[in-house]
């Protein structure tokens, strides 16, 4: 099972490199990666596109355990860092409500939602520290790195029954956690 879920998230990752050289090619985009200030409708706009990344991130997740191995957490961890706090935040509020509602009743449900709305607001956090470093990969690695560990704990201690708990970190730990972080340095 290691081995497919490790496939399925670089495959996911490789989907999201496509994503992100279409959308550098878009002069609005462009504009709005340069501007250091953004107006409310752009805002939104980023919130929007970072949210849609995010939701389709889950849907091409892997199952697991009744749980998904996905990407979602790089298009909220790169919507905070490139679009700034309020995208950050407003990215991780809607993909995580998105996740809760797809699986209502799943044990993994309100863990992941809580953890995709706290890597929202860690990206936001983060966010004027790595366009100063000028997206530094090593940064953006640690930062959702740190965020993962986090999703992690929020499963462990959130999700019931335990014992089930246990076994789906011990099965999607290492790709959610590593692989993401680094597709998360090679997205933003």
């Amino acid at each position: 099972m290691g081995i497919e879920i490790n496939k399925s998230i670089i495959l996911n990752i490789g989907l999201l490199m496509v994503i992100a050289q279409i959308l550098a090619r878009v002069d609005k985009i462009k504009e709005y990666l340069v501007s250091e200030k953004h107006s409310a409708k752009e805002q939104l706009f980023m919130i929007i596109i970072f949210s849609i990344i995010s939701i389709v991130s889950t849907y091409m997740g892997y199952g697991v355990n009744g749980a998904l191995a996905n990407t979602r957490v790089i298009g909220v961890m790169a919507g905070g860092f490139i679009g700034g706090p309020i995208v950050g935040i407003g990215t991780g509020i809607i993909a995580g409500i998105h996740r809760y509602a797809i699986d209502i009743n799943g044990f993994t449900a309100v863990a992941c939602c809580i953890s995709t709305i706290l890597e929202g607001i860690i990206a936001a956090f983060f966010s004027k520290y790595v366009k100063k470093r000028k997206y530094e990969g090593a940064d953006l690695y640690l930062i959702t790195f740190v965020a993962e560990i986090l999703q992690m704990l929020a499963i462990l201690i959130i999700a019931k029954p335990y014992v089930m708990a246990l076994e789906l970190v011990r099965n999607i730990a290492f790709p959610m956690i590593f692989i993401n972080s680094f597709g998360d340095f090679l997205f933003a």
